[in-house]
């Protein structure tokens, strides 16, 4: 069975340090090319998941010969995530503002996006982040985060938050039955 084609994007929140985790589960289905924002290298380090991925790109202009990055990734791909996502982000994808490979990706697909946030419940909370999201979701994205219990960076203290990330499992089951509902439509 060929495996389907994943744009996977990541931005830097805390929760980037759990991507090879997600990775290991998402290759059973998925040939994955990663996009790592600048903050997102922060957290992690491309090499330690250059060995279980397609391609890893750091940004718009490196040499990849002569592709045009933004354009040619989004092409012929089944599945574009961006996991973690942050509340940067999320404005970024609410206002059309592209300064990086993945916010000008997001703009050159016309696709369904499947977006994991990560953060705090104040962040996640916050009038404006909260705009945003309707946003979002007006323009047919699909956010795919959970309530659970996380730590919170800045103390340690374990706190409950709307904006956690799934289990890779549970990811790739909602995955699999929202690409379903969306190749209906």
């Amino acid at each position: 069975m060929d495996k389907k084609k994943m744009l996977l994007g990541v931005t830097g929140t805390i929760g980037a340090i759990n991507l090879p985790q997600f990775i290991y589960t998402l290759r059973e289905e998925y040939e994955i090319d990663v996009i790592l924002t600048e903050n997102a290298q922060r957290f992690l380090s491309p090499q330690a998941i250059r060995p279980f991925v397609k391609e890893v790109y750091e940004n718009a202009f490196s040499d990849y010969s002569s592709k045009i990055l933004h354009v040619d990734l989004v092409n012929e791909i089944d599945c574009f995530l961006i996991l973690p996502a942050s509340a940067a982000t999320l404005s970024k994808i609410a206002n059309g503002a592209a300064n990086d490979l993945l916010s000008l990706s997001v703009l050159n697909y016309s696709g369904t996006i499947f977006i994991a946030p990560n953060m705090n419940n104040e962040m996640w909370n916050n009038p404006a982040v909260q705009k945003n999201i309707k946003t979002i979701k007006d323009f047919g994205h699909i956010f795919v985060n959970t309530a659970s219990l996380g730590i919170k960076a800045s103390s340690g203290e374990i706190v409950q938050t709307e904006a956690g990330l799934p289990t890779p499992e549970d990811l790739l089951e909602l995955l699999d039955e929202e690409m379903g509902a969306v190749a209906k439509k």
